[in-house]
């Protein structure tokens, strides 16, 4: 009887091993990976909201003729303005932001001679004609605009001679000098070194606006009005004048101004069919126009006074 119970349990097969059921977590390592997944959520969340799109500057801002004139212009040097009143800064200060706009990463730089100047003019009309929700931030610090695409506009100022040389290294692919007679040939020859960019596709180019006068006069009529090399300009026998475009405008090319004008002095005046306001800028206009065919060794204007009431009474209300 043994032997055959032996035989019987010799020709049963063994039962397979059971494979292993899963590991469960422990409670301790479902809460370290809980947070990991969340945080890659908000993660994706996050770059989606921060990128918005570039800037329509189209949405903010509409041109003049004459202001349309110096936009489109492909001149590699651009000079806009010859007189006050025509909406000059307002159209540098948008052309650096559409700039900005047309490309992701790029920087663009606007500068005026000193800081008083910049606060007064380009940095106001940022503030008061750019809506806050078009950048991304502004550091008020280093007066820098990032925009939503990663490019930035630059407010700068070169109070000194050598100033100029905190921009060494820098690359913009727009550079925008407002009142560049108020700067030295040495200076402007620095910033072109510093217009360039290696985003592919771009075209740096740079421009000014200025009135008549001052230090810079006789360098800036040389090289847009006579269209020949500035006394003392570095590599002169590289200078071509199909690079240089002047738009000339005056109060007159401004339908804001001639409008605010006209409706201040009737008014004051029912009975007269013209506007002292626009007599006076008119006048001044077309002498800073006629300043830029007359050559003043010293730089000064011969009506400086006529020109600076002149830009006071205009500028409130067209930019420049």
């Amino acid at each position: 009887m043994a032997g055959k119970k032996r035989q019987k349990s010799a020709g049963k097969k063994k039962p397979a091993p059971k494979k292993d059921a899963p590991r469960k977590k422990d409670a301790a390592e479902e809460l370290d990976s809980a947070p990991k997944k969340e945080a890659g959520k908000k993660d994706d969340a996050k770059s989606t909201t921060e990128r918005k799109p570039a800037i329509v500057v189209a949405q903010h801002y509409t041109p003049f003729p004459r202001q349309k004139e110096f936009h489109d212009s492909p001149a590699k040097y651009r000079l806009f303005g010859g007189a006050a009143g025509p909406g000059k800064t307002k159209a540098l200060m948008w052309e650096a932001i559409d700039q900005a706009s047309r490309f992701d990463g790029v920087d663009t730089l606007l500068m005026r001679r000193t800081f008083p100047e910049l606060e007064s003019s380009l940095l106001q009309y940022c503030r008061r004609d750019v809506p806050r929700h078009t950048y991304l931030r502004y550091n008020d610090t280093k007066h820098i605009v990032t925009w939503h695409n990663g490019s930035t506009t630059r407010f700068g100022y070169c109070a000194n001679e050598n100033d100029v040389y905190q921009y060494q290294g820098a690359e913009f692919v727009f550079i925008g000098i407002d009142e560049l007679t108020h700067f030295t040939l040495r200076q402007w020859q620095f910033l072109t070194s510093r217009n360039r960019c290696p985003v592919a596709g771009t075209t740096p180019r740079m421009a000014g606006a200025t009135n008549p006068g001052n230090l810079g006069h006789a360098w800036v009529k040389a090289l847009w009005i006579d269209r020949r090399p500035a006394a003392a300009m570095e590599h002169a026998d590289e200078y071509d004048p199909e690079d240089y475009a002047f738009i000339r405008a005056t109060v007159a090319d401004n339908p804001i101004a001639r409008m605010c004008g006209a409706s201040r002095h009737s008014r004051a005046r029912p009975s007269d069919n013209r506007s002292p306001r626009l007599e006076v800028t008119s006048a001044c206009s077309s002498s800073s126009t006629m300043r830029f065919s007359d050559e003043n060794r010293n730089g000064a204007s011969s009506d400086d006074s006529s020109s600076a009431s002149c830009s006071g009474v205009v500028s409130r209300i067209s930019g420049g």
